[in-house]
């Protein structure tokens, strides 16, 4: 992109709320370092990064040293259904039995949970009739110069052991966006390397045609964010 062409994209402000600027500081002070080799972005950006079982959004939200909206669940965004999610599967259902015990602590995850995605300023990921939903907020996001964070796996608790897809309906947001600015919005693929505590970055994906080239993005940005992308 030339200079003036990135004059005129919007510059960020600083979005997060003191919930999550509070978290994010605790969980720093609590947990061993990252070092996130991840450029600033010169435009609004989609990062993508596998879910490895929280591992994925926990470091990268904790690590990367700029404000981006995170991608999550709509179960996530209102109480109710945020803590009957923990309660019937996180803390019951992957343990293969259901128990009183469990009710305290999906109270209280549920309760954490809703406060920061909302201080985070994330897009709530709806997986029915609803998803035209998740593209217009992402879309508001990035029309006025924020960037946003991904981890699409379809097997999110799979770790590098085992081979990445990924969900490709955000992709649609390529097309909208340079629609709408006449602009490529960049897809960088990060990769979590925990044997040198580090967050990669590899190169730039761009999607401008939706219907012919989601699938092929798809697997390349699986392939990037995946060990594979090694071997590149």
């Amino acid at each position: 992109m030339d200079e003036q062409r990135l004059c005129d994209v919007p510059q960020p402000k600083p979005f997060y709320g003191r919930f999550a600027r509070i978290a994010r500081w605790t969980l720093r002070c609590l947990s061993r370092p990252y070092e996130a080799k991840v450029e600033a972005p010169a435009q609004p950006t989609i990062y993508v990064c596998r879910h490895l079982n929280m591992h994925g959004p926990y470091t990268t939200l904790k690590w990367l040293p700029f404000q981006v909206h995170p991608f999550s669940l709509s179960v996530f965004f209102e109480d109710e259904s945020a803590i009957r999610h923990y309660r019937e599967y996180t803390f019951a259902a992957r343990k293969g039995k259901k128990a009183p015990k469990f009710n305290l602590w999906a109270w209280i995850a549920g309760k954490v949970t809703v406060r920061l995605l909302h201080s985070f300023q994330a897009a709530p990921v709806y997986r029915d009739s609803r998803s035209i939903s998740t593209i217009r907020q992402a879309l508001k996001y990035l029309l006025r110069g924020d960037s946003m964070v991904i981890w699409p796996d379809k097997e999110y608790t799979a770790g590098y052991d085992k081979p990445c897809e990924i969900y490709s309906g955000f992709l649609y947001l390529g097309e909208l966006y340079r629609m709408k600015t006449g602009r490529s919005l960049p897809l960088v693929p990060l990769y979590v390397d925990d044997e040198h505590r580090c967050i990669l970055q590899r190169p730039a994906i761009v999607i401008d045609c939706y219907k012919d080239e989601k699938d092929e993005v798809a697997l390349r940005l699986a392939r990037a964010i995946d060990r594979q992308g090694d071997e590149e």
